[in-house]
């Protein structure tokens, strides 16, 4: 479960805005051998910094490069690459990147292949209704089951069709709710017959044991 995002940057926020922030970072990298606790003396050691420890709160920016959450940022990164200034400039440029990261994460979009409840016509369709329809697809070495209201895919040696959707980060919190993201299905990228990647929802052969093949690898609620 995710830490809701705006009490996640209010945290960070404040302990930027602290006068012992430089103090206590230099502790915290005395005492832990980590990546979120490098040292913030220059532009680039900020944004990496400040990348770490949203990333270690907020499990979706595994989706999502640094380079396209804080593109204005970045380019400010390069203008100032070599640059060591004072702690006052470096606060300033942190709660800067802090503020681009809010206003751009959730226009964030990602490719998603459904196969099963989501699909268009199905009884869950409607959790799509901000998804942006780009094409049908398959994906292949995967095997499609029949769990009777719903579908599941897992890695196999046949074909499994579906839709591909473009979505904001928003609508993929819901997906993950409804197909209980981590624990019954997992959320992985997958390499699609059209060339593309797109995130997947698969399961496992323990949780397909009771569940009947689908040898054409179409799944349908509406034959049922």
């Amino acid at each position: 479960m995710t830490i809701p995002i705006d009490k996640t940057i209010e945290k960070i926020k404040k302990e930027i805005q602290s006068p012992y922030f430089f103090t206590n970072l230099e502790i915290k990298k005395e005492s832990q051998s980590c990546n979120a606790f490098a040292s913030v003396d220059n532009y680039n050691n900020c944004f990496d910094w400040l990348f770490e420890q949203l990333k270690s709160k907020y499990f979706l920016l595994d989706l999502i490069g640094k380079k396209e959450i804080f593109k204005k940022n970045s380019s400010a990164i390069k203008e100032h690459e070599s640059e060591k200034n004072n702690h006052d400039d470096y606060q300033s440029f942190l709660l800067s990147i802090l503020d681009e990261f809010k206003e751009n994460l959730w226009n964030h979009k990602v490719r998603v292949f459904v196969y099963g409840t989501l699909k268009l016509g199905e009884i869950n369709h409607v959790m799509m209704k901000n998804a942006e329809f780009l094409d049908k697809d398959l994906v292949e070495s995967s095997d499609l089951f029949d769990l009777g209201s719903y579908p599941m895919l897992v890695r196999g040696k046949g074909i499994v069709y579906g839709e591909v959707y473009y979505l904001p980060l928003t609508t993929l919190i819901t997906l993950d709710k409804l197909e209980e993201h981590p624990n019954y299905y997992q959320r992985c990228w997958r390499h699609l017959k059209s060339g593309n990647y797109a995130l997947i929802y698969e399961g496992s052969r323990e949780k397909v044991k009771n569940g009947s093949l689908i040898l054409n690898g179409k799944w349908s609620g509406l034959r049922k």
